[in-house]
């Protein structure tokens, strides 16, 4: 029963910045970042 409940989950679990960094998408990927880091952290390191 609780697999059941946590399938319907899956679908609102966003994309890490590393998938996404990994298939290329780097725009989507910054934006991830920022929000995980701060919007006022400097990203440009990572």
């Amino acid at each position: 029963m609780p697999c059941a409940a946590l399938i319907p989950g899956l679908f609102f679990v966003p994309e890490s910045p590393r998938w996404l960094a990994k298939m290329g998408m780097m725009e989507e990927c910054e934006a991830s970042l920022q929000v995980l880091r701060g919007f006022d952290t400097d990203i440009s390191i990572e």
